[in-house]
């Protein structure tokens, strides 16, 4: 269970940085902007990571202690609910907007350097 908790705390750090730090600012340079989607994912990113947060209290006091309150269970319960909706939805406005603009970026050297940026952090 902390392998998983470290897992989707790394993934999750590295994803937004992906794209808050590469995408988004190039998206914004350019024509293929989409504002308001960046600004909705930029937003998503924000309550996944206070969900996240929650998450991995509620886990580490379940491993700690070897049970949750029912009330504590009831609140893991629902913020992993929200977290699985959030990330469905998120990965809509990815896949069929931001990922779609980031395609219309008619400058190679700046698709370029979000490659590089990206395996960057994955080192």
């Amino acid at each position: 269970m902390k392998a998983a908790l470290k897992y989707f705390r790394t993934g999750g750090e590295r994803h937004t940085a992906d794209e808050e730090e590469s995408l988004f600012p190039r998206l914004r340079e350019s024509a293929a902007g989409a504002l308001a989607e960046i600004d909705r994912l930029e937003s998503d990113h924000r309550e996944a990571n206070d969900l996240h947060g929650s998450v991995e209290l509620l886990y580490s006091t379940w491993i700690a202690a070897g049970e949750l309150t029912p009330t504590d269970a009831l609140q893991l319960l629902a913020k992993t609910e929200r977290l699985k909706q959030l990330y469905s939805d998120h990965i809509h406005v990815e896949e069929t907007i931001a990922f779609a603009r980031a395609s219309e970026v008619p400058n190679r050297g700046a698709i370029a350097a979000i490659g590089t940026e990206f395996r960057f952090r994955r080192k």
